[in-house]
């Protein structure tokens, strides 16, 4: 039969990739216009003048302790020393030990 067929049979036939299945097309979903989107928005209020870099500032004019610091803002000895060395960075402090702790003031 080889003779015949031509087909050597000890070689496996080739294999053909297999057919990726089928995809539907979906419809794409109706995008809300612009101005209701903007509607649904709620308006951002005007900042206040008081940040708390700025309420930051002012205790540290005066001078304040890391203790009354971390007290005015609800923060955690670790936040106030970050926010510390932060503001000793842009701006002259001095820092003066006391009692209660150490004590920061801007240098005049």
């Amino acid at each position: 039969m080889r003779a015949l067929t031509g087909v050597d049979e000890s070689k496996p036939a080739p294999r053909k990739a297999p057919k990726a299945p089928a995809v539907k097309a979906t419809k794409a979903k109706p995008v809300a216009p612009a101005k209701k989107a903007a509607a649904r928005r709620k308006p951002v209020p005007a900042r206040s003048g008081e940040t708390k870099k700025s309420q930051l500032f002012a205790m540290i004019t005066k001078g304040a302790t890391t203790a009354e610091i971390a007290d005015a803002f609800g923060w955690l000895p670790h936040t106030t020393r970050g926010a510390l060395s932060r503001f000793c960075q842009m701006y002259k402090v001095e820092k003066l030990k006391v009692e209660g702790g150490t004590r920061y003031k801007i240098a005049s």
